[in-house]
C-alpha cells in the first residue's frame, strides 16, 4: 500500500517542482520583507550573543579588580628603616656653630652700640663746654 502512494506522492511532486511559477509584485515585496526580517533577527540574536560576552568581561574585571584592591589593602610589608645618624649629628654641630658665631654678633652689636652711647655722651659734654 504504501508503495502506490510514494510513487504517486512523486509523481504529484515531480509535477510540481517542473511547473513554472510566475510571482506577483506584491508577493516579490512580502518575500524581500520575509527575508529582511530573518536578517534582522539573525543580527539581533548574533548582537545579543556578543552584549552578553561583553557584560562578562566587564563583570568579570570589576570582580578582579575588586579582589586585587582587597588583596592589597589587607597585605603587609615589612619596611627596614635605616637612619644615618652621622648627617643628624653634622647638622646638630653646625647649628651649634650658629647658634655660637650669633651670640658673638650679638655680642660685638652690644659693645659697639654701648661704645656708641658713650662717645655721643662725651660729644655733647666736649660740646658744652666750649
Amino acid at each position: 500500500m504504501h508503495g502506490k502512494s510514494d510513487s504517486a506522492s512523486r509523481t504529484h511532486y515531480d509535477r510540481f517542482s517542473n511547473t513554472i511559477w510566475v510571482i506577483k509584485g506584491a508577493t516579490v515585496k512580502q518575500y524581500l520583507d520575509y527575508q529582511e526580517l530573518v536578517e534582522s533577527r539573525e543580527a539581533a540574536t548574533k548582537a545579543k550573543k556578543q552584549s552578553n560576552v561583553s557584560i562578562g568581561i566587564a563583570i568579570f574585571a570589576l570582580i578582579v579588580s575588586s579582589i586585587l584592591g582587597l588583596a592589597s589593602l589587607y597585605s603587609t610589608q615589612d619596611v627596614n628603616v635605616i637612619e644615618d645618624k652621622t648627617k643628624v649629628e653634622r647638622l646638630e654641630k653646625e647649628n651649634q656653630r650658629l647658634n655660637e658665631d650669633l651670640y658673638k654678633a650679638e655680642m660685638m652689636l652690644d659693645a659697639y652700640k654701648s661704645d656708641t652711647t658713650i662717645n655721643k655722651n662725651n660729644f655733647n659734654e666736649n660740646k658744652g663746654t666750649n
